[in-house]
């Protein structure tokens, strides 16, 4: 009888797991388009334009899935930006933006 390792099996079912959430077929991707056509609600349209939405950027930006796999589509991503404006509101060093401004504007 062959020994198979757990670690080796739940490894691979991992990575299946991220796949199937990150590389939709094209017949889902048509099933979001079918459903925005007969959707009647304007936030069931926009929850699937996201939904598609999300689905392209998993396939052509390989979105690591870093926690809740089993969310799929609402998994936690670790995604590359590039020339996304931010405000840094927490720093390394422990400040915050929020307590900051207020000290500095607060009218006494």
């Amino acid at each position: 009888m062959r020994e198979i390792d757990v670690k080796l099996i739940a490894e691979k079912v991992r990575g299946l797991c991220i796949e199937a959430n990150t590389d939709l077929g094209e017949d889902v991707l048509e099933t979001f388009d079918r459903a925005m056509e007969k959707e009647e609600s304007s936030l069931g349209i926009q929850i699937l334009k996201e939904l598609k939405e999300n689905a392209r950027i998993a396939k052509e930006e390989k979105a690591e899935i870093i926690a809740y796999e089993d969310l799929g589509p609402e998994a936690i991503r670790r995604l590359e930006v590039e020339d996304l404006p931010v405000f840094v509101v927490n720093d390394v060093r422990g400040n915050d933006l929020y307590i900051e401004g207020e000290k500095k504007f607060k009218r006494n």
